[in-house]
């Protein structure tokens, strides 16, 4: 019985379930075999730095799901802009209280990354259910 091939949303939905690390390996190799798929998955995926993307109410949302200590942890090795921008649309006690984790006792890169997962999978049901926009061209308020 042949397998069916899937399209590209198919092997996109795939890719956005993996950690970033296996996913980075995987799109470099099919890069060798086909460019321009490589090219689209990667301008569709949703990664975790395209929270830069944020408004303030989306991240405020965003929050009501994702424990503050989580997002401090998932914040570590990211950069600087990404949390500059998170801390701004913050009020300065969610903000001291993410600083303060932040800042804090080193943490394993699997905790890290498994903050961040946990944090990507709440944001993609977010963004299937158009409650989350992180649109980089768009920087028009929705409402």
């Amino acid at each position: 019985m042949p397998i069916p091939k899937a399209g590209p949303e198919e092997v996109l939905k795939m890719l956005q379930q993996m950690n970033e690390a296996d996913r980075e390996v995987l799109l470099s190799n099919l890069e060798k075999k086909d460019a321009a798929l490589v090219g689209f998955l990667r301008e569709n995926l949703i990664r975790f730095e395209d929270l830069i993307y944020i408004t303030q109410k989306m991240l405020v949302e965003l929050l009501r799901e994702v424990p503050i200590e989580k997002l401090a942890l998932a914040l570590r090795g990211s950069p600087k802009e990404l949390v500059d921008h998170l801390i701004d649309n913050l009020s300065s006690g969610l903000a001291n209280e993410i600083m303060y984790i932040y800042n804090g006792a080193p943490q394993s890169l699997s905790k890290v990354q498994e903050a961040r997962n946990d944090i990507m999978k709440v944001v993609r049901v977010k963004v299937e259910k158009g409650e989350l926009i992180l649109n980089p061209k768009s920087s028009e308020e929705m409402v």
